[in-house]
């Protein structure tokens, strides 16, 4: 009998789900290695917000800072410093920083993934912590091939599971406290979004009673937060605060109200539709039973039930761990939601949104699989339920396998293309002369080196809320007369004085697309100084330059 019961514990809880999960995870796995290993070393922007942040981070070379009055010259980004700070060491340093930068933003997700192997591996097994670690793929095209990218959202994410689990598995102590604030503040400090995790983090503590250590947990995290933004408006002048909270809040929803712009988003986001509604359906009866559990505990409330549902209901020793996960779990649907139904969002806002739900798979399989085994007295049941959180994560895995790859690899006839124009427009930047280039740089950061160079997408941000003119420190003809070249891909203006041309006229394609989202490698438009057209004519004239 022992025998039998060993083997059907082997094959049930180690042979078959590793199987199942398998056949799911792989593919996904393998369509992730082949586009980074594809991408990784392109050397031109995969995504517009590239640029922005490599030009962004080398401004911390003359400032200390990037918070500054937008002008000519420079328009700060609507993002907190840490990240860019990373980066500002990668452009000083590295001469190929598209690949160091896209490593550093792959390296944050492969934390992240050894972070949720940790979390799980501690709460439930090691199996279920390698199933957990391995999912992470699943969700890299429902995020849009982002974790590649050089963006925020990965190294946000590895702060606050690092965070999590701190919390979790970590000795009761003033130590605890400070180090867990310090993550959070370090998470807020890369994205705006991590503000709301604060709740989780001090309800950690009322969930186990322990509401003197939840207090001081929610002064030393006030402190961080004031003294930090006290040094940050005061090294800036009070422009942080603009910047950070101000205007990067101020993005419109995409249908006005709540429920309208949550609708859209879903109608948007067709493919994650029928997963979304029953994830959520799934996580609306987690925090109804913990919600119960903990309510029944709080007040001590007597009740008389049926074995099960008092087995369900019971508040025991590993219930704050939990429900602190499950705490986690929405507050990182709440910030995704809140990231996607504003304007201007994309798939890399559901980051936190699948990282969740990866959590509220295994939680709920375990709670389906603790009431199986109450109702069902059967001596192999305990060894068959094992599978059901790898049955749920492969349900998980299965949603991508819709998503088609081939787009997203780098095209040789396009990359030739996008060479010849990133080269010419390189050339006129390196002319000796006042090239005004308010546009997505080909190569961001080596644009920007050049005076007169800014991020369009810094510009696209400020002009929705402070107007066109507000961008400029000056009346906006008033910086222009002294540029002979306006490369001008956001504005659509027209500048006495200049002809108005456009790249076509020279051989050059306008718009090229991406190998990740499509985003723009020329300007829509040039304007040229009248007396100087000859001169740039000729300059960029690709038959001039063969």
């Amino acid at each position: 009998m022992k025998r039998k019961s060993r083997v059907l514990h082997l094959f049930f809880g180690y042979i078959l789900p590793a199987a199942l999960f398998a056949q799911f995870v792989g593919p996904h796995a393998t369509s992730m290695i082949r586009i980074v290993a594809n991408r990784i070393t392109f050397a031109y922007d995969l995504e517009w917000m590239e640029g922005m942040v490599l030009s962004s981070a080398h401004r911390f070379t003359s400032l200390g800072n990037f918070y500054s009055s937008p002008s000519v010259e420079y328009v700060p980004p609507l993002y907190p410093p840490l990240f860019f700070k990373i980066m500002y060491f990668v452009t000083e340093w590295f001469a190929d920083y598209y690949f160091v930068g896209r490593l550093i933003a792959l390296a944050t997700i492969v934390l992240s993934s050894f972070v949720i192997f940790l979390i799980l591996k501690n709460r439930f097994d090691i199996l279920t912590g390698i199933f957990g670690a391995f999912s992470v793929p699943s969700f890299y095209a429902l995020t849009g091939f982002w974790f590649d990218i050089i963006r925020v959202d990965g190294l946000m994410l590895f702060l606050l599971l690092l965070l999590m689990w701190q919390q979790m598995y970590t000795a009761d102590s003033w130590v605890k406290i400070t180090v867990s604030s310090l993550l959070y503040l370090a998470a807020v400090l890369t994205k705006q979004a991590a503000l709301v995790f604060a709740v989780p983090v001090v309800l950690y503590w009322i969930l186990r009673s322990k509401y003197r250590m939840a207090v001081i947990q929610t002064v030393v995290i006030a402190l961080f937060l004031v003294v930090s933004l006290l040094f940050m408006q005061w090294q800036t002048k009070g422009l942080f605060w603009q910047y950070y909270w101000v205007l990067g809040n101020s993005h419109p929803n995409i249908a006005g109200g709540y429920l309208p712009s949550t609708l859209l988003y879903l109608n948007i986001q067709s493919i994650l539709t029928p997963y979304m509604w029953s994830l959520l359906a799934v996580a609306v009866a987690m925090n109804a039973v913990f919600g119960i559990q903990f309510f029944v505990f709080l007040f001590k409330i007597q009740y008389s039930a049926k074995p099960i549902l008092k087995k369900l209901l019971t508040w025991d020793a590993r219930s704050p761990v939990d429900a602190y996960l499950l705490l986690a779990i929405d507050f990182m649907i709440v910030m995704s939601w809140r990231m996607c139904i504003h304007e201007n969002s994309f798939l890399n806002d559901n980051i936190p949104l699948m990282t969740a739900f990866l959590f509220l798979f295994v939680l709920a399989g375990r709670v389906i699989a603790r009431i199986a085994v109450s109702l069902i007295k059967k001596v192999w049941l305990p060894h068959v339920v094992r599978i059901l959180p790898a049955v749920m994560l492969s349900w998980f895995c299965f949603a991508n396998l819709r998503s088609n790859i081939i787009q997203f690899l780098p095209n040789p006839s396009i990359t030739a293309e996008k060479r010849v124009a990133v080269e010419l427009f390189k050339n006129l930047l390196r002319v000796p002369s006042s090239v005004l280039a308010p546009m997505i740089a080909v190569d961001a950061l080596s644009a920007w080196r050049k005076p007169g160079t800014f991020h369009g997408m810094s510009a696209l941000d400020l002009r929705s809320h402070i107007g066109l003119n507000g961008i400029f420190q000056k009346s906006k003809q008033d910086a222009m007369n002294s540029f002979e070249v306006i490369l001008d891909s956001n504005m659509s203006a027209v500048y006495d004085g200049y002809t108005r041309t456009t790249p076509e006229d020279f051989g050059i394609a306008s718009y090229f697309l991406f190998p990740s989202t499509g985003a723009l490698v020329s300007p829509r438009l040039i304007f040229i100084r009248k007396d100087k057209y000859a001169f740039y004519s000729k300059l960029m004239n690709p038959l001039h330059n063969n």
